[in-house]
């Protein structure tokens, strides 16, 4: 048995080593209206190493870094994923860069290409979508904020 599990073992190892590694950055929204958020996500395919992470100065990160892994194992085929999630929130307007990300590995270093993205004013207060959300249109930030102890529940409501 334990001979077996060596086996497995070292295929699974194998197979890694003979894909490619992949590392790459994806940003929701490349216009990003004031007052929205956008999800930058860095990930890295069949391979593993240190991530180094750009400076994400000026930019305001209201979540992450955020980690994910999988691995999967179909058809003697394995893979591997692991992402770096931040969800940003622009506070100015113009256009911005986001510099590259390193993967170092034992093979070498790798990185991201750098990502340009515009902020744009939104007089309207409309929310876009960040990927992360199901919701389909835009949806409107309410003007005045909902004061719950005026609204008055409605009459006449069955449990069902």
């Amino acid at each position: 048995m334990k001979y077996f599990v060596s086996i497995l073992f070292l295929s699974f190892s194998l197979s890694l080593q003979a894909q490619e590694i992949e590392f790459f950055v994806e940003l929701s929204n490349d216009s990003i209206m004031i007052g929205n958020t956008s999800q930058l996500k860095f990930t890295i395919l069949n391979g593993n190493g240190d991530f180094q992470a750009p400076s994400l100065e000026g930019i305001d990160v209201v979540a992450g870094p955020n980690v994910a892994s999988s691995f999967s194992f179909v058809n003697g085929q394995s893979s591997q994923e692991m992402s770096y999630t931040y969800i940003m929130q622009p506070s100015e307007l113009g256009t911005f860069m986001i510099p590259k990300a390193a993967l170092v590995t034992d093979s070498g270093t790798l990185q991201t290409e750098e990502i340009k993205y515009m902020v744009v004013p939104n007089p309207d207060g409309i929310l876009q979508e960040d990927g992360q959300s199901s919701s389909r249109g835009p949806r409107l930030m309410p003007q005045h904020p909902i004061e719950l102890d005026k609204v008055k529940p409605k009459k006449n409501l069955r449990r069902i």
